[in-house]
Order: C-alpha cells, then sequence, then structure tokens
C-alpha cells in the first residue's frame, strides 16, 4: 500500500510549530488566550497536512523556497475561519488582512 505524501516527511517544516505560533500571534494580537487552543491547534494541523496529502499545487508551494511562508499564510487563513466559529465577537475585530494570511506585527495597531 502506498502511503500518501506527508508534509514532515517530505520537508524541513513542522506544522504544529507553525500552528502554535499562529495561534500565539493572535493570542497576543487580542491580549488573551483562547480556551480552545488545543482543538483550534489539531484543526490547522489536520488542515495542512489534509490539503498537502491531496493537493498538487499545495505541496508545490510548501516545497517551494517560501514554503514557510506559504504554510504561515495558509494557517493564518485557516485560524480566521476558527475564530469565526468559535469566538465570533472576536473574529469582528479581526484585521482583514489577517485573513489574508499577513501576520499582525505588519497590521497597523489602529485596527484594532
Amino acid at each position: 500500500m502506498k502511503r500518501g505524501h506527508i508534509i514532515e516527511e517530505e520537508t524541513p517544516l513542522l506544522p504544529w510549530v507553525v500552528a502554535d505560533c499562529v495561534i500565539q500571534e493572535l493570542e497576543c494580537w487580542f491580549r488573551q488566550a483562547f480556551h480552545m487552543r488545543e482543538e483550534m491547534h489539531a484543526a490547522l494541523c489536520s488542515r495542512a497536512q489534509g490539503c498537502y496529502a491531496h493537493n498538487e499545487r499545495f505541496r508545490r508551494w510548501i516545497r517551494g523556497v517560501a514554503g514557510r511562508e506559504y504554510l504561515y499564510s495558509f494557517m493564518r487563513h485557516w485560524l480566521t475561519g476558527e475564530v469565526k466559529d468559535r469566538y465570533p465577537m472576536l473574529y469582528e475585530k479581526m484585521p482583514y488582512e489577517y485573513w489574508n494570511g499577513r501576520a499582525p506585527s505588519k497590521i497597523s495597531l489602529d485596527n484594532r
């Protein structure tokens, strides 16, 4: 039986580390911890692995020169969806640029 594509085996990237970083950067942005952090973390890792296993274009992006930045960007985008589902009041305060994968440090603090 042929094994599917696995990010950690085919790249130097560790999805669980990236998921932890994007959750932490958003917690810092809001200045509060998420009480559903573990579930959000698991959802981001699962989604990254599923996309990598089943989508050739996603694999090319992740294997490319800017693979780490792509993974961060996608996870920020997916995290926006998790926040929308789990924390609708916080979602309304999220900067639009985060939905597009930009880091909070690159977004104006006036948007808070």
